[in-house]
């Protein structure tokens, strides 16, 4: 009994390894070891009786809602997971743009003031947004987009894309998003066209801005505003 018991096993296994790793079909595998058909198919329900073979689904959107509940009863606030088990990672940063940009275009409502940062993500949501026909909503950059560094922000390109599709004039804030010295910043402050424009970003009642990391890749790191004791406190600190 224990010899056909462990003849079974080792046919199971064969059987498995045919049909599971090898991709052939029961056919295939029926034809090969000259058994039938169905003694194939119970052969591989043996198999996976025994432990021989275990079958995992994977449902990303399961996976997804349980992930959304467990962060919003920890922080109290409404969360949305974007589902990326199934993508590859060059579309990525494309894949949350798109999730991102369908939610801004459904609680987007007539006269609202739209206010963006800068960078790979807010860019992706603004090239994934569709033209709208809502009325009076402006957009407003949040952070400074003047850059001394050739790194790339996207500032510019985000802000149009956003005022594309509502159909409003970009609203620019020309100011570096670190000053080199608090008095150059307070007279910066005072002048009545950049005071009109810090005050529209207070009455953003949207805001839209990626969080930050303190990775050496960090854009912030790249922008040549920081120096090298700055950085380090804030890896040491954030």
């Amino acid at each position: 009994m224990a010899e056909t018991t462990a003849q079974r096993l080792a046919q199971s296994l064969a059987v498995a390894k045919m049909y599971y790793q090898s991709d052939q079909s029961q056919s295939q595998i029926a034809h090969q070891l000259g058994i039938s058909r169905p003694t194939v198919s119970r052969l591989l329900q043996f198999a996976r009786e025994q432990g021989l073979v275990r079958i995992q689904i994977v449902d990303p959107v399961q996976d997804v809602q349980t992930l959304e509940r467990a962060l919003t009863q920890t922080y109290h606030v409404e969360v949305h997971v974007v589902p990326t088990q199934l993508t590859v990672a060059s579309e990525l940063l494309n894949t949350v743009g798109q999730y991102a940009a369908h939610y801004l275009e459904e609680i987007v409502a007539e006269h609202d003031i739209i206010g963006i940062g800068w960078g790979k993500t807010i860019y992706a949501i603004g090239s994934n947004l569709q033209p709208d026909t809502l009325t009076g909503v402006e957009v407003i950059q949040l952070k400074g987009s003047v850059s001394y560094a050739t790194e790339h922000t996207y500032a510019y390109e985000s802000i149009d894309a956003f005022a594309n599709a509502f159909h409003a004039v970009p609203q620019y804030l020309p100011l570096p998003v670190i000053f080199d010295h608090q008095q150059t910043k307070e007279l910066v402050e005072a002048e009545r066209h950049i005071q009109y424009l810090l005050e529209l970003g207070r009455k953003a009642n949207i805001a839209i801005y990626s969080v930050g990391t303190v990775r050496n890749s960090a854009l912030v790191f790249q922008l040549e505003y920081l120096q090298e004791r700055e950085k380090s406190f804030l890896q040491a600190h954030a």
